[in-house]
């Protein structure tokens, strides 16, 4: 009987140290993890207006511009190097003192025109954006800087009705 249960505790301990061994069995996978930290995107005015000021309309049609340099400057504020796209749409002038129904009277469009200086807060070397176009923030002081100079044009006609039109410019900027 004593030979029977050694017999027994033997074959039970190599079948349990032979589980545990083959239990213990395993497999490594690795990834690499990354991450680019980039600065917010900022875009500010930092200078001028779009108001054309005061028409007085006779019976003719007419049209009215302002040049970038004489309009909005923005600053758009990022990390250098990198692009940047700009978006932009012409832009609806309403007149809210005439009914909506009145059939095209009641409104002008104005029609945006922006160049950049790139990291010039001063107007030379001027390049024309189109919407939709990439362009890269130059470094000015560690930060990514690209300015943008807004003007743009509007045709009047002779048939708008008297009153204030105005609307919202929007311009957009994404990396």
């Amino acid at each position: 009987m004593k030979i029977t249960k050694v017999i027994a505790f033997l074959l039970l301990s190599y079948i349990l140290s032979t589980s545990i061994a083959l239990g213990q069995s395993s497999t490594n996978a690795s990834a690499n993890v990354s991450i680019t930290i980039v600065k917010a995107l900022q875009i500010n005015q930092i200078k001028g207006d779009l108001s054309f000021g005061e028409l007085v309309l006779g019976n003719v049609s007419t049209k009215l511009e302002r040049t970038p340099d004489q309009g909005i400057l923005f600053e758009v504020n990022g990390s250098a190097g990198r692009n940047v796209v700009v978006d932009y749409q012409n832009t609806l002038l309403n007149n809210r003192s005439v009914p909506e129904d009145t059939p095209n009277k009641s409104s002008i469009q104005f029609t945006p025109q922006i160049n950049t200086t790139f990291a010039n807060s001063n107007y030379s070397n001027v390049k024309s954006i189109t919407t939709g176009e990439s362009h890269q923030l130059k470094d000015k002081d560690g930060d990514g800087v690209l300015y943008l100079w807004v003007g743009g044009k509007m045709d009047i006609d002779s048939e708008l009705p008297s009153g204030n039109y105005s609307g919202e410019f929007a311009v957009t900027v994404s990396y």
